[in-house]
C-alpha cells in the first residue's frame, strides 16, 4: 500500500500507512489547472498493476493514512 500527501509543499510518502519519505519540498501551484496525473509513467502493464486508487480533494492527516491502509490490508493479504 503506497500513499501519498501534498499540503502546500510539502510531499510525503507512506507505505502500509507508516511515513516512509518526506517531508519533501515539491512546487506548489495556488492556481487550478487541467494538468495530468500521470501514475507509473514508463512502467508497462505487466509490471505495474493498481488494485485500489484513490483520491481526495484534499490531504489526508497520517492517522487517515493508516487507517486507509488498515481497511484494505485484509483484501490484499498485506
Amino acid at each position: 500500500y503506497v500513499g501519498v500527501t501534498k499540503t502546500g509543499s510539502q510531499l510525503n510518502c507512506y507505505v502500509n500507512g507508516a511515513l516512509a519519505g518526506g517531508p519533501f519540498t515539491v512546487s506548489s501551484p495556488k492556481s487550478l489547472g487541467t494538468s495530468p496525473i500521470y501514475l507509473f509513467n514508463g512502467y508497462t502493464s505487466s509490471s505495474a498493476n493498481i488494485g485500489c486508487l484513490q483520491v481526495y480533494n484534499r490531504p489526508l492527516t497520517a492517522t487517515e493514512v493508516l487507517q486507509n491502509f488498515n481497511a484494505l490490508r485484509g483484501r490484499f493479504g498485506l
